[in-house]
């Protein structure tokens, strides 16, 4: 008698796609995550877009990061982000060697070699090692 392997998620529930099948975004923009809803990963390729129309390129994480931060309560909305990308105060991180942008208790860490900005994080403080970038 064969034995039957158990069924994946994907199996389970077809709202969720193989990465391939997600929308993509501008500049070829595509999701790796495997478990989005296709709801969601609609609202994560809107997000990038709308920040790539502003000039900033997009981690998956950082979108991920920004919907649940602002769904928690911990950022406002993405314009938010948004502003504390031009207004913020910029430091360099010499431990994650990254550009930090700081604002209103949100650091957003940018790698430095090619801009993309890699996460948002909320209720944070200014660290002793980051050195202020004129």
């Amino acid at each position: 008698q064969e034995s039957k392997s158990p069924q994946s998620e994907l199996d389970v529930n077809p709202d969720i796609p193989d990465s391939s099948q997600y929308p993509k975004g501008k500049n070829g923009f595509q999701l790796t995550g495997t478990t989005y809803s296709q709801k969601y990963a609609k609202k994560l390729i809107e997000l990038y877009d709308y920040f790539y129309d502003q000039g900033y390129t997009m981690s998956e994480h950082a979108l991920n990061r920004i919907l649940g931060r602002t769904k928690q309560g911990k950022i406002i909305s993405p314009e938010q982000v948004f502003d504390i990308l031009r207004k913020g105060t910029r430091f360099e991180d010499p431990i994650h060697d990254n550009i930090v942008v700081y604002k209103d208790e949100i650091t957003i860490p940018i790698d430095k070699n090619d801009g993309t900005i890699i996460t948002v994080i909320g209720k944070s403080k200014i660290q002793p090692k980051w050195r202020p970038l004129k």
